[in-house]
């Protein structure tokens, strides 16, 4: 096996040799060539190891494809003005998306903070949950190099894995007609180099090109921004894998920002195991399951999320007698009816998500929102995140809040209506297609 490669993102080039993330830069570079050569050396690779005649963007892209692990400087300049670190971190953030293996560290630089604005753009790929480095001054550029290049494992080390999500896509595209791939692909707006020229520079790897582009667009684009695409492919889609997509592009609706959070909380439901939500519509909260589902179930393939009806009752021995019955006829199995008892089942539940990857979420309607009741099963099934709706009550999220309640993002009414429009979209593009006959 060859050195593994170790890609460095940075923008210092035209700082003052003196500046912090200049020698930061250097230092690691110097520290990496001093490795015990009888060990396998990482394989740095920096923009200005690019030999002059090369063709610098492929050689970048190239060693970013390739890479096993990667360090990121965010310096002031990389966060307000560099597009090509904001690129590299992106795919860096993307390798580790898709392999949670694959070694990335974040250093932030110039007293920078993931709570800025500028850092938004990396939200879909959730560099805010990968660990970071910050640079507290208090060591040397040496010494803080050093520190940054041990948290390394070159053990590690490895190529990234193909996203199952990509894999799903690119199979269900593989007997696409190319035409019908080149007028999706039409409907992209490209802010890659590849501009205007698209079909000029594609040549005869069109068709893994397009393949690609439509995953990103799929994967990137907002539900509304991907119709075009998908009302193009559905002359070559029969209707199942039409519904399929549609199910996809409707999931998208769901703010990035909110299934951070539920994806964060599904690592760790003991600490995060009640969300709030402040929608009171049925259709809202299927979509936050359908993308927890679609999401979750690739990642770990062992979720569980399901909503429990309304009608109880108004006494909270109805309300929990409701609920639990639906987490068991969920999770374990249907409920007798002549099995009333209870009282083994938080055992039950807690003998049947005993893995890590085990995730399971259950939405209570609004008349549920009890705190009492929540409470109590929060204690009684830890592993078992509740996503509760409530409305834009403060005195309701206050009392949520005091029992380690946390609020997804707000929904506005513009919100709530583009997920009407979306649907409506969808269907109509179906229709005319599958059922113009």
């Amino acid at each position: 096996m060859s050195n593994p490669t170790l890609f460095i993102s940075h923008s210092t080039n035209g700082l003052p040799p003196e500046d912090r993330s200049v020698r930061l830069k250097e230092c690691l570079c110097a520290a990496l060539s001093k490795e015990d050569k009888e060990e396998k050396k990482w394989f740095v690779f920096i923009d200005s190891s690019i030999s002059p005649g090369v063709k610098w963007r492929m050689e970048i892209l190239h060693n970013l494809a390739e890479a096993h692990a990667g360090i990121i400087l965010f310096n002031k300049r990389a966060v307000s003005e560099s597009t090509w670190v904001r690129d590299e971190a992106l795919i860096l953030c993307f390798h580790k998306f898709i392999d949670p293996d694959f070694q990335v560290i974040p250093v932030l630089l110039d007293d920078k903070c993931l709570s800025e604005t500028c850092f938004r753009q990396y939200e879909p790929f959730q560099l805010k949950e990968i660990q970071v480095i910050t640079d507290d001054h208090s060591r040397s550029p040496e010494e803080f190099a050093e520190f940054i290049l041990s948290k390394l494992d070159r053990n590690r080390a490895k190529k990234p894995k193909m996203s199952p999500w990509v894999q799903q896509v690119v199979g269900l595209l593989r007997n696409v007609n190319i035409t019908a791939l080149q007028d999706a692909a039409e409907q992209l707006e490209f802010e890659s180099p590849i501009g205007a020229d698209l079909w000029n520079k594609l040549g005869d790897r069109k068709q893994n090109c397009l393949c690609r582009s439509l995953v990103e667009l799929m994967h990137h684009k907002s539900s509304i921004e991907s119709i075009g695409a998908f009302r193009e492919l559905l002359r070559e889609l029969d209707i199942d894998d039409a519904y399929y997509f549609k199910k996809r592009l409707t999931a998208k609706w769901v703010p990035n920002e909110a299934m951070e959070i539920i994806l964060c909380a599904s690592r760790k439901p003991e600490e995060i195991g009640l969300l709030i939500v402040n929608a009171r519509e049925q259709a809202i909260i299927d979509e936050y399951l359908n993308r927890a589902k679609i999401e979750i179930y690739y990642k770990t393939g062992s979720i569980w999320a399901f909503s429990v009806g309304g009608g109880a009752g108004e006494g909270p021995g109805a309300i929990r007698c409701q609920i639990e019955r639906t987490i068991r006829d969920k999770i374990i199995k249907p409920l007798n009816e002549d099995d009333s008892d209870m009282s083994h089942l938080p055992q039950d539940i807690a003998e049947r998500l005993n893995k890590p990857s085990d995730v399971a979420i259950c939405a209570l309607p609004p008349e549920y929102a009890r705190e009492p009741i929540l409470k109590e099963l929060r204690q009684l099934y830890p592993r078992i995140i509740f996503l509760v709706q409530v409305g834009n009550s403060a005195r309701v999220l206050k009392s949520f809040n005091a029992i380690g309640g946390i609020p997804l993002p707000p929904l506005d009414e513009k919100k709530r209506d583009e997920l009407s429009e979306l649907k409506s979209r969808l269907e109509a593009a179906i229709s005319q297609v599958y059922l113009r006959d």
